[in-house]
C-alpha cells in the first residue's frame, strides 16, 4: 500500500495566522484529505493526487517532512536524493 500524507485542520495559532495570509494570496487548503502523489513535468510540480481526486496547481507549499515529500510523493525521476541518503 502506498504511503499517503495526511492533512489535518489542527494547525493552531501560528498555523491560523499563515493560513489567513496565504488565504489572502490565493491559497487552498485541503484540509483532511489524503495526497497520495504528485504530478511533475518540466522540474515542477504540475498536479497533486488525492485519494479521491487531483487538482492542477502552479505551486505547492509542502508542511510534511520532507523525507517523507520526497521519498513517497514526488516521482523518483524528480526527486533529488536517493533512498541510500536517507539511510
Amino acid at each position: 500500500m502506498a504511503k499517503k500524507a495526511r492533512a489535518g485542520k489542527d494547525i493552531g495559532e501560528k498555523g491560523k495566522t499563515f493560513e489567513k495570509i496565504a488565504k489572502k494570496h490565493g491559497a487552498k487548503f485541503h484540509y483532511n484529505t489524503n495526497v497520495i502523489g504528485f504530478e511533475c513535468a518540466d522540474s515542477k510540480i504540475k498536479e497533486i493526487k488525492f485519494d479521491t481526486h487531483s487538482k492542477k496547481v502552479e505551486k505547492v507549499i509542502a508542511g510534511a517532512d520532507y523525507h517523507f515529500v520526497e521519498q513517497n510523493l514526488i516521482p523518483q525521476e524528480y526527486r533529488r536524493y536517493n533512498k541510500e541518503y536517507w539511510n
